[in-house]
């Protein structure tokens, strides 16, 4: 376990602090090897002449290179999202632009992994002739979107079906990994319940 390592060192009547985040075992090991020995007050503590280690419980937190999109990206997002995927004449393959690859989605008791949410967005795109969306609110707070929308489409053969949809999206780095989504069918028949998550694949 990486903890901040706080040293002072007596030397010549003079004392000198050093801070680092450190390996304690490797840290210790590397100082014996040069000689120093140690003798240890309590788990916290390590004392050398002239030299008092103490080791504070404060984590050692690395970098990372996760990106958060602002509140407006991230709504723009899902907008695009769900136009692509309401759009018969857009290719699926676009929405590999909005979605990772070890994205998952757990819709009305069904879990699609990435492969089959693509399977889905294609069967989907090859029964309606349109669809649009109709966003009654949308909350952001940091890497979660939350919204209601209504799914308004119509099919091939002219039906026409309307979804209420209450969706939790999780967005790293730019790209959707998860969602979690409940619908509620309006107005449609019966057969169209699993219109958001419907494969033939």
């Amino acid at each position: 376990m990486r903890m901040l390592v706080e040293c002072h060192i007596g030397h010549m009547g003079r004392q000198c602090a050093y801070r680092k985040y450190w390996n304690i075992g490797t840290w210790i090991e590397q100082l014996h090897q040069i000689g120093l020995k140690t003798v240890f007050y309590g788990i916290d503590r390590v004392v050398w002449p002239s030299l008092t280690c103490k080791f504070k419980e404060r984590p050692f937190r690395r970098k990372t290179d996760m990106t958060q999109l602002s509140k407006a990206a991230s709504q723009d997002l899902i907008k695009k999202v769900l136009e692509s995927m309401l759009d018969p004449n857009a290719p699926v393959e676009q929405l590999r632009e909005f979605f990772s690859t070890n994205y998952r989605q757990d819709i009305d008791g069904v879990t699609l992994d990435f492969t089959g949410f693509m399977a889905h967005a294609e069967d989907l795109k090859k029964s309606i002739s349109a669809g649009s969306t109709t966003f009654e609110m949308m909350i952001v707070e940091g890497q979660t979107v939350a919204d209601v929308h209504i799914v308004d489409a119509i099919k091939l053969n002219g039906e026409k079906i309307r979804i209420k949809v209450i969706a939790f999206y999780t967005i790293e780095n730019g790209k959707i990994t998860r969602v979690n989504e409940l619908t509620h069918l309006l107005s449609g028949l019966t057969e169209d319940r699993n219109l958001g998550s419907r494969t033939s694949h």
